[in-house]
């Protein structure tokens, strides 16, 4: 099974300072599945975003939030990514070998 990185964003990217750090339950009101592990942190104040690892494949993550969070206003794929807009948040979730070789 392979890894899933997510991006939880909330209103979009600013500048960034990256920050490595113990994962949360969740950031800003976006839940982290359970086992997240790597977590970034890149603005702390909004608009701000987060990337984690979690031991799931991409359409499981897909299942998780929408479990979390409800049906999302609208899905997309982009550049390979599964995007989920919920209302003032944004997950961005893709398969570790294709996020390791993305920049944000």
């Amino acid at each position: 099974m392979s890894k899933s990185i997510i991006f939880a964003l909330t209103a979009g990217m600013a500048s960034v300072a990256v920050n490595a750090q113990q994962c949360p339950g969740e950031f800003h009101a976006v839940p982290l599945h359970e086992r997240a592990s790597v977590c970034h942190s890149f603005n702390s104040d909004t608009p701000a975003s987060m990337s984690y690892h979690a031991p799931l494949s991409p359409a499981d993550t897909v299942t998780f939030y929408k479990s979390a969070l409800g049906e999302p206003e609208q899905e997309s794929l982009q550049k390979g990514r599964t995007v989920l807009q919920f209302a003032q948040k944004v997950v961005v979730i893709s398969a570790d070998a294709a996020a390791a070789r993305s920049t944000f």
